[in-house]
């Protein structure tokens, strides 16, 4: 699956918003948001497995995380 259709596929799409060092807040993102914040990387396939795809440097750029069946993308956390 690609990044586009994981989001797409995604229930929700989070990011963690560092406030300071150690104390963060997960913020909800819109579908159309995160199309757009990682446009460049929307074809890419996960890098490990069916959940985590990384930037060309190797730093994770999204997560998926599956409900217990594994059928589905319950939230999908984006950015680095």
């Amino acid at each position: 699956m690609t990044l586009k259709e994981a989001i797409k596929k995604a229930q929700k799409i989070e990011t963690c918003i560092w406030v300071t060092e150690g104390w963060a807040h997960q913020a909800r993102v819109s579908k159309k948001d995160a199309l757009l914040a990682c446009e460049d990387y929307l074809k890419d396939k996960p890098t490990s497995g069916d959940d985590t795809w990384e930037n060309e440097e190797g730093s994770i750029i999204a997560v998926a995380y599956w409900d217990t069946n594994g059928n589905e993308i319950t939230t999908l956390s984006i950015g680095r």
